[in-house]
């Protein structure tokens, strides 16, 4: 009896995908802790605000290149091909998704030019831009949030930390900056409270 072909060939290309997918999530930085949703042909994606702003995005394809040898590769040469374009997927969606932040908050006035300041002052309008949530305790929860540096920023941001952390005015400064988010939060707060 001659073995099921399709069947085999799905089979196959459903073990590669899987296999690309998650090759790709180990490689998406900042990204890897996303809440991932399937989607299908049709389906829209978008941002709705607190406001009633909805910002609608059509989708962006991410692709990779794999180039097989059959009668070349072995299957450690196959399992590092798969693993590249996981990467190269990776860095792709990175960029693209980076790029769509970019001009979404820039288009909201939710992002900083930071020419021409230091980094420390970046770091602090950054923060200015920033609502946090309330807890259950009613202190500011930031769990939720990462704060990523681009591989050009990183080095610089690293030393911007250090500057803050080194100077107690400084500290004090991000002491104060953190009261005044708390203190705008639980009015916001109170009054969704009465208006819900």
């Amino acid at each position: 009896m001659l073995p099921d072909l399709p069947k085999l060939k799905n089979k196959l290309f459903n073990f590669q995908k899987d296999f690309i997918q998650e090759s790709m999530q180990k490689s998406i930085g900042p990204f890897e802790g996303c809440k991932r949703i399937p989607m299908y042909e049709g389906h829209k994606h978008g941002v709705k605000r607190p406001s009633g702003d909805e910002e609608t995005h059509d989708f962006t394809a991410v692709n990779g290149i794999i180039t097989f040898k059959p009668h070349e590769d072995t299957l450690e040469i196959t399992f590092e091909k798969l693993c590249d374009l996981g990467q190269q997927m990776a860095n792709e969606f990175q960029t693209k998704a980076f790029q769509q932040l970019d001009k979404s908050l820039t288009e909201k006035g939710q992002s900083v030019n930071a020419e021409g300041i230091s980094n420390v002052d970046a770091i602090f309008a950054m923060f200015e831009k920033i609502e946090f949530p309330l807890g259950a305790d009613g202190k500011l929860d930031m769990s939720g949030f990462k704060f990523v540096a681009g591989t050009k920023a990183h080095q610089a941001t690293l030393r911007a930390w250090k500057e803050i952390e080194s100077d107690s005015r400084k500290i004090k400064d991000f002491e104060e900056l953190f009261k005044r988010k708390e203190e705008s939060a639980r009015v916001k707060e109170a009054n969704r409270k009465l208006v819900g």
